[in-house]
């Protein structure tokens, strides 16, 4: 309401005028209560308030072609120091167009990034040559788009030869990756498919996860470089869909280049002989295009990033000339009378130290001694077992082993409890589909369906509302799964004495471990 008094002070004062009083009212007679603030009131999430008519992104296809150059240089660099370094640094391909990387040494990454400026300056990402600029001014632009701080020196020589030339975006563009962590926040940082994704349902662009597998309702990546680096990464990953492989054959017939971008991507899709020539294909002929041509192409970096550059990004790559900005640190501010004051909930104290400077927490004497009594829970003896799951050359379990593993431990573990966002791949329900055949004494599997409501999957295949289910209250002999979302603030009666395994992940607090896994005996760690 506050950023939309100020948008409207622009076009309509009338209008502006009667919002304020509204805010000015309810900030004298309500109260604010806010449920799960550690979460709420923290400044991760912002509102941003768009003012004025979108327009293209400044540099328009610089934007993401120089993204899309630098993340091939990426996968050849990091599948090169993966084969150096096999214990400091993982890409996993895994059928993708994009590695899944894991940097475990901080040393590895700086590597990485030297390795990328370099690239850059010697003009080997997205095509953009330094050649023609002097000795002098390649180190210049190499500290510029190095470091934040710059020398005068440096500065000096970039202003005279590059501000004025066709370069100067792509140096900016350079700077803002490598300089100021963007790519080091995209690549460390995030995680595909539980902090973004594609929602192809609201827009074409990577939109932020509230947890693995839900896309947040409406928010999107505020920076547009972190959105278009996340996009590109997304459609690496997911590869396209057939419709989307026929929607790039019907572009590409209308471009008077077609013949050599075909051939392109026949060559990088591994296509046989016969189907090298654009004149051999014919996109109404369903059972060539979908068994031989369309699979080939899916997961083709040359296909993915022309229909990036011709459908999404064309439609997608805008911003507002302005944005007004507010974070959950604005929630609390003070009101016009003191005795109206911001409540807030929440099971942990862990983040009161991020909390906006306006609220104090105050925590209930009677319940100082819960964090003692979660970390007494946490360190008994039973809860010791840890278990390192990894499969060959240190690659990450897929689904079926990270099930058998499971299986296989004594005592028998009937949960699943996933708040490391482990099962990327697989939904719910496949999880258990798979799950019950490895475990043939088990019932029954509990799980969570889209509609956050807990299901049954019963031997014959056939799943039930828990509510309505026959097997509600005689959970006996039966599997649970939670995924990451469902961790937290979830009731579900599981019978005493059962075992869980609980999985860990990066970045995963102490608080977020503690509330997914407060109420069971023995914790298996799968990393």
């Amino acid at each position: 309401m506050k950023s939309m008094t100020r948008e409207k002070m622009i076009s309509d004062k009338s209008l502006a005028a009667a919002i304020l009083d509204l805010q000015r009212s309810l900030g004298s007679v309500c109260r604010d209560i806010v449920d799960e603030s550690d979460e709420i009131l923290g400044i991760k999430s912002q509102l941003i308030y768009p003012v004025g008519s979108q327009h293209m992104l400044d540099g328009k296809s610089d934007r993401w072609q120089i993204a899309q150059g630098v993340l091939r240089q990426v996968k050849t660099r990091v599948i090169s120091l993966s084969e150096q370094y096999p214990m400091d640094v993982h890409a996993d391909l895994n059928g993708k167009s994009f590695p899944t990387i894991k940097i475990l040494k901080p040393q590895m990454f700086e590597e990485l990034l030297k390795a990328l400026i370099t690239d850059a300056v010697e003009g080997r990402l997205a095509g953009i040559s330094f050649d023609y600029f002097s000795e002098k001014t390649r180190n210049a632009i190499r500290n510029f788009i190095k470091s934040r701080d710059v020398t005068e020196h440096d500065l000096s020589i970039i202003k005279r030869d590059c501000v004025d030339t066709g370069h100067w975006t792509a140096i900016l563009i350079f700077r803002g990756y490598f300089a100021h962590d963007l790519l080091s926040f995209v690549l460390q940082r995030k995680r595909w498919l539980v902090e973004y994704g594609l929602d192809l349902e609201r827009c074409l662009m990577a939109v932020p996860y509230r947890a693995k597998g839900i896309p947040t309702q409406n928010s999107e990546f505020g920076h547009p470089d972190v959105a278009v680096l996340l996009t590109c990464m997304s459609y690496y990953y997911t590869g396209l869909s057939m419709t989307q492989v026929e929607d790039c054959f019907k572009i590409l017939l209308k471009d008077t280049n077609a013949q050599d971008i075909y051939r392109g991507w026949a060559l990088a899709g591994g296509l046989s002989d016969n189907l090298s020539s654009l004149d051999a294909i014919n996109i109404d002929d369903q059972v060539l295009c979908k068994e031989l041509v369309f699979p080939n192409l899916q997961f083709n970096l040359e296909t993915i990033d022309f229909y990036l550059n011709q459908v999404v990004f064309p439609k997608e790559g805008k911003e507002f000339a302005k944005r007004l900005s507010a974070s959950g640190w604005d929630i609390p501010s003070p009101s016009s009378s003191a005795k109206l004051l911001t409540t807030g909930f929440s099971g942990t104290n862990d983040s009161r130290v991020t909390l906006p400077h306006s609220i104090q927490q105050q925590d209930l004497d009677e319940l100082l001694h819960t964090n003692a009594m979660v970390l007494d829970l946490i360190l008994r003896e039973e809860n010791q077992t840890y278990i390192h799951g990894a499969g060959e050359q240190s690659k990450k379990l897929s689904v079926e082993e990270l099930l058998s593993l499971i299986s296989g431990q004594e005592p028998v573990i009937n949960v699943l409890i996933d708040v490391g966002a482990q099962v990327l791949e697989a939904t719910n329900l496949q999880l258990v589909q798979q799950w019950l055949q490895c475990r043939t004494d088990a019932k029954a599997a509990i799980y969570f369906d889209d509609r956050d409501e807990a299901m049954v999957l019963d031997r014959s295949g056939a799943t039930t509302p828990l509510r309505i289910s026959p097997l509600s209250g005689k959970l006996d002999d039966c599997l649970f799964y939670m995924d990451e979302v469902h961790t937290r603030g979830i009731d579900l009666a599981i019978p005493t004495g059962v075992h869980a395994a609980v999985t860990l992940g990066p970045r995963l607090v102490k608080d977020r471990l503690t509330q997914g896994t407060f109420s069971y005996y023995l914790f298996v760690f799968i990393n």
